[in-house]
């Protein structure tokens, strides 16, 4: 997609960027080139947050549309391209331990778990798991796996009596934005389960 943005600079501040489709979408910067690195993990962030909340995507409008407002006379006009994030809603199923809470199984991404106190906690530390996990398998170059109705899911044994509910999470596609401390396979491995065993805790 093509996000037209517009960057303004008023004499003792920084160099300021808004994207007049995407209202509460800016970033500020050093310099314009500054300006327009950020633009696009600000943008980026913006959609993926307008997706998981179910908001509708405005579809981005020409720079002479609003070259018009006043509100932007004087800014410097330029176009952003980005890649549109994708949502996939991962089915989980719900168990209720005796002694311990809640317990969350991902099916579709085997060995994806997660705990909590409360199905709410429950829930949002399997939002945290389920990307870590496809972080994971996108650092070792495995294929993130599509997620499946939750019927399919409904007849496995394992499952019986589960509460089932459903994930929203926006899938990386972009290797360079994970941070990993160590390289490697083994490394990456450690990492994730460190992290993961602090998710579920």
């Amino acid at each position: 997609m093509h996000y037209p943005i517009v960057i303004y600079k008023d004499p003792d501040s920084d160099y300021g960027m808004m994207v007049p489709d995407l209202p509460g979408c800016y970033t500020f910067g050093d310099t314009i080139a500054d300006v327009l690195r950020q633009a696009i993990e600000a943008i980026e962030l913006h959609l993926e947050g307008m997706l998981l909340d179910g908001d509708p995507i405005p579809e981005p409008k020409d720079i002479a549309f609003h070259e018009t407002n006043p509100e932007y006379a004087d800014g410097l006009w330029k176009t952003i391209t980005i890649k549109f994030p994708e949502l996939r809603q991962y089915p989980v199923v719900i168990h209720k331990d005796p002694d311990s809470g809640y317990s969350v199984t991902t099916p579709d991404l085997p060995g994806c778990f997660t705990d909590g106190d409360t199905i709410e906690d429950a829930l949002k530390r399997t939002r945290e798991a389920i990307e870590l996990y496809m972080e994971c398998m996108l650092l070792d170059g495995d294929p993130i796996p599509e997620p499946k109705d939750i019927a399919f899911h409904q007849g496995n044994p394992d499952y019986t009596d589960g509460q089932w509910e459903s994930v929203a999470v926006i899938l990386p596609t972009d290797v360079s934005k994970i941070q990993v401390d160590q390289p490697g396979p083994i490394q990456r491995l450690f990492r994730w389960f460190n992290q993961a065993t602090q998710v579920v805790r």
